[in-house]
C-alpha cells in the first residue's frame, strides 16, 4: 500500500506547490493525489493543467466523470470492452499516439480495478520501444486521484475472469496489479475540507469516513432523524429501486400534461450518463440539474443544483427552471460529448475529437437519486434513507459528505453501527 503524505493548506503555498513539484516532475513516474470529500483536488488538477506545456491524457472509469473532467472513458482509449476482458482483448496505442503525451492522468481511481490498472500498464508498454517495455506504464507519467474511502471498484458474481485473476493480483484496488509497487508510489492526501464549514459535522463525517462505528457520532448524527423533509428535499436511497418508486410518485402525484423528450444521439453517443434518454417532465417537477454551463463567462447553473420546472416552451426549446437559491434559468438541450484522442495529421500533436454526442435537457428527476450517481454532487439539504441499510463500502460516507451542513441533514431512520461499512485494508492505509 501507498504511504501517504497529509496536506493541510487550502492554497497553493509550500506545501502544495510540494505536490505541483512532483506532478510536474519527470523523475516521479507515478503520483498518487487522494483526500477527503471536498477538499478541491479537481481544483489542484486544474493547477497542474496549466502548468503543462504538452497535452495530457484525461481518462476516468465512468461516462459520467469522463464529461465532467472533459476526457475519455479507459476503455474508450485502449479499445477495451465495456464489461470482462482478458488480455486477449489489449491493443497496443499507435505509435504517434503513444509518443504524443508524457502525462496520464486518470480520475476516480477508487473505482478502477486492478485489473484494468494492469491491462493499462500492458497496453503502454506494448506500445513503445524495447527500453519501454521494461518499465512501468510504458515510461509515462501516471497521476492518479481519488478517494478510497469512497465507492470501491465493482466486482460482480459473474465475473469469473477477474476472479481468475484474483490469483495472482493482491486485491481488487489499482495499487492491487500484480506490477504496481505499490509501497513506493507517492501519494498525497488533501486535508482541508473547503465542502462544510461546520467543525463538530466534520468531525462527524471523518468518524464515518475511517469506519469508527462511535456511539458518540452516532447519537451526533442521529438528531437529524426526527429533522422534517418537505418534497423539495431530495431524497438519498441506498438501492436503484428505491429511487424509481419515489421519484414516479412524486412525478404522478403532479396534475398537468407530461412532456417527453427524447434524446439525439450521433455517432458513438456517451453512455452511462446522469440524464436519462427518454426524459419525462410536468410544471411543477422537481428537477436535478446535470451540467455545468457558463454565461457571460460567469456559472449560469452547475452540476448537482436543484429547482422545479416552471414552465416548459415547446416552441423555443426552453425548460424555464427556478433554482432553490431563487435564481431563474432557461435550460436548453445540452450536447454530452464522447471525447477520444487522435493526432492532429498536421501539427502532429495531440488532439481530442468527438466520436459522438447525445443532445438531452440536462435535467433528472430529482425527488430521490442513488447515493452511488451523487458520488461528486454538492447539496445544501437531502434526506438520506437508508431502508434494509448500506451495503457496500464507503455507501454511508458519500451519502453524508454530498450535503453542506449538519442542518441541511434529515434522516429517514437512525444511522445504526452495521450502515458503517469500511474495508480493512483501506482504513490501514489512511490512519
Amino acid at each position: 500500500m501507498p504511504k501517504l503524505i497529509r496536506l493541510t493548506v487550502p492554497e497553493i503555498n509550500e506545501e502544495r506547490a510540494a505536490v505541483l513539484q512532483a506532478m510536474n516532475n519527470p523523475d516521479i513516474p507515478f503520483v498518487f493525489l487522494t483526500g477527503k470529500a471536498g477538499t478541491g483536488k479537481s481544483t489542484l488538477l486544474r493547477y497542474f493543467m496549466q502548468s503543462l506545456e504538452k497535452k495530457p491524457v484525461l481518462l476516468s472509469p465512468t461516462g459520467v466523470a469522463a464529461v465532467n473532467i472533459k476526457g475519455a472513458t479507459i476503455h474508450s482509449f485502449f479499445k477495451l470492452p465495456v464489461r470482462s476482458f482478458t488480455l486477449e482483448d489489449m491493443f497496443p496505442l499507435e505509435e504517434e499516439l503513444f509518443k504524443s503525451f508524457d502525462t496520464l492522468i486518470i480520475d476516480e481511481v477508487s473505482m478502477v480495478r486492478s485489473d484494468l490498472m494492469y491491462v493499462i500498464d500492458r497496453s503502454l508498454r506494448s506500445s513503445g520501444d524495447k527500453l519501454n517495455r521494461r518499465i512501468p506504464f510504458g515510461g509515462k507519467k501516471v497521476i492518479v486521484m481519488g478517494d478510497l474511502c469512497q465507492l470501491a471498484p465493482v466486482v460482480r458474481k459473474e465475473d469469473v475472469l477477474f476472479k481468475r485473476f484474483l490469483e495472482n493480483a493482491r486485491g481488487e484496488y489499482f495499487f492491487d496489479s500484480p506490477l504496481m509497487p505499490s509501497s513506493t508510489l507517492d501519494s498525497f492526501e488533501l486535508q482541508t475540507v473547503f465542502r462544510q464549514k461546520d467543525g463538530a459535522f466534520i468531525q462527524a463525517l471523518n468518524s464515518i469516513r475511517y469506519g469508527e462505528k462511535s456511539a458518540v457520532t452516532l447519537q451526533f448524527l442521529n438528531q437529524a432523524v426526527h429533522r422534517e423533509a418537505d418534497e423539495s428535499v431530495i431524497r438519498l436511497c441506498t438501492r436503484n429501486a428505491d429511487v424509481a418508486t419515489r421519484n414516479a410518485q412524486g412525478f404522478e402525484q403532479l396534475k398537468g400534461k407530461a412532456y417527453i423528450f427524447e434524446a439525439e444521439k450521433e455517432g458513438e453517443a456517451p453512455r452511462d450518463l446522469l440524464v436519462p434518454e427518454r426524459l419525462e417532465l410536468k410544471v411543477g417537477c422537481r428537477v436535478m440539474l446535470c451540467a455545468n454551463v457558463m454565461e457571460e463567462g460567469k456559472p449560469y447553473f452547475s452540476n448537482g443544483e436543484l429547482g422545479t420546472v416552471r414552465d416548459i416552451d415547446l416552441l423555443r426549446g426552453i425548460v424555464h427552471v427556478k433554482k432553490d437559491n431563487g435564481d431563474e434559468v432557461d435550460v436548453r438541450r445540452f450536447a454530452y460529448k464522447n471525447l477520444s484522442y487522435d493526432i492532429d495529421k498536421k501539427t502532429g500533436s495531440l488532439e481530442q475529437s468527438e466520436k459522438g454526442s447525445l443532445r438531452q435537457y440536462p435535467l433528472k428527476l430529482a425527488y430521490a437519486i442513488s447515493i452511488h450517481k451523487s458520488q461528486g454532487v454538492t447539496l445544501e439539504r437531502a434526506h438520506i434513507d437508508l431502508g434494509q441499510g448500506c451495503f457496500a463500502h464507503g455507501q454511508l460516507y458519500v451519502a453524508l459528505s454530498r450535503i453542506k451542513s449538519f442542518e441541511g441533514l434529515s434522516l429517514e431512520r437512525a444511522i445504526r453501527p452495521s450502515d458503517i461499512i469500511m474495508d480493512r485494508r483501506i482504513k490501514e492505509l489512511y490512519q
